[in-house]
């Protein structure tokens, strides 16, 4: 019985895909008539000759089509043409629809080329729908239609009066963070609290007893401990803050690397995303900050402590009043570490010393 229950839904999945491409055929075949009649319409029913009909490839969702175009001979200019080519997309060749090619550039985000290629096929019920090479080279078209409309936006912008403008920012949601203690010292902690001059218990790190009081001076209605215990650095009133790096992806070409940069940027109502190469993505971050907060604002840029990263800085940021440039934690780190293997004599030695920086610097 299991046997027959996958065989009929196999016969049902493919019958389902036959049936809906000849629907689509016979959509097509209205449609073209439509475009006929109307061109014989225009230059005159004597005038045009019926000349049999022309296949076109189309490669879709359904699986690869074959559509017939009626063509039409004009006496008068002695050309033959195409009326129903005016519903079909500029092509040289097979045709892809928008929706396959919308699958081909939305899958390989997550799975490589190869993949996306099996599995358009599966989906579609016909082999080889679409080549390797193809979905690649669709995901390199879409990249540059996106960058070509990214550019023009910039350029309107810069032309325009901002004024008119809001960012558009998607929802920030509560962060969830990690707890600082266990929750069995709760009650510790808030025995310690009520005392004058309350000093840490143990299980407890300095840094995050600073920010426990730093929260009960800010707080008039005290947190409770089960909040205090997941603490940690909040964006401010008016303050944005502007995450940036970079990211090698590999090119097709043996040992050859496309530089990306990359941004993300946040205020308390919202965040966004942003990514590209070259000097665009330093436009659209600029315009992004200043419908953000305006001159004005308050701008905290973290990075790596690149050069390109320093120059926009100090270049682009130069009217921003406050702002302020830190290296990230990650790298901050990194160069603790460094430069710790280099002054210290033996392992406790760096130990001890990483310990006493990292609890200063955090």
């Amino acid at each position: 019985m299991e046997k027959g229950l996958n065989v009929l839904e196999q016969q049902t999945l493919t019958m389902g895909h036959q049936v809906m491409g000849e629907l689509l055929k016979a959509q097509w075949e209205i449609a073209d008539q439509q475009q006929v009649e109307s061109y014989r319409a225009q230059v005159g029913p004597e005038t045009v000759k019926l000349d049999g009909y022309d296949q076109q490839r189309v490669a879709s969702r359904l699986g690869i089509l074959e559509l017939r175009r009626q063509v039409c001979f004009n006496k008068s200019t002695r050309v033959h043409t195409m009326p129903g080519n005016k519903l079909l997309p500029e092509h040289r060749g097979v045709i892809i629809t928008r929706g396959l090619q919308e699958w081909a550039c939305l899958l390989p985000q997550d799975m490589s080329f190869a993949t996306v290629q099996r599995l358009l096929s599966w989906q579609s019920q016909e082999p080889d729908v679409i080549s390797t090479t193809e979905v690649r080279n669709l995901v390199k078209r879409h990249g540059q239609v996106i960058r070509t409309v990214e550019t023009e936006e910039v350029e309107r912008l810069e032309k325009g009066d901002l004024s008119q403008f809001q960012a558009n920012l998607l929802t920030a949601a509560v962060p969830k963070r990690s707890a600082a203690w266990s929750s069995e010292l709760n009650a510790a902690v808030e025995q310690v609290l009520v005392e004058a001059e309350p000093t840490p218990p143990e299980g407890v790190s300095q840094q995050d007893w600073r920010r426990v009081l730093q929260a009960r001076l800010d707080e008039r209605d005290c947190l409770t401990v089960e909040q205090l215990r997941r603490l940690g650095p909040e964006i401010q009133t008016n303050q944005t803050i502007v995450a940036t790096d970079d990211i090698l992806v590999r090119r097709p070409q043996r040992q050859c690397w496309l530089s990306l940069r990359v941004a993300r940027v946040a205020t308390q109502q919202g965040y966004r995303y942003l990514s590209g190469t070259g000097s665009l993505v330093l436009s659209q971050l600029y315009l992004l900050l200043l419908l953000c907060g305006g001159l004005s604002g308050w701008v905290t840029l973290l990075g790596d402590g690149a050069n390109w990263i320093r120059g926009f800085f100090k270049q682009s940021l130069n009217q921003f009043q406050p702002k302020e440039l830190l290296l990230d934690w990650y790298h901050l780190n990194h160069k603790c570490t460094n430069f710790a293997s280099m002054i210290c004599r033996s392992r406790q030695d760096k130990r001890d010393l990483l310990k006493q920086l990292r609890s200063s610097l955090w």
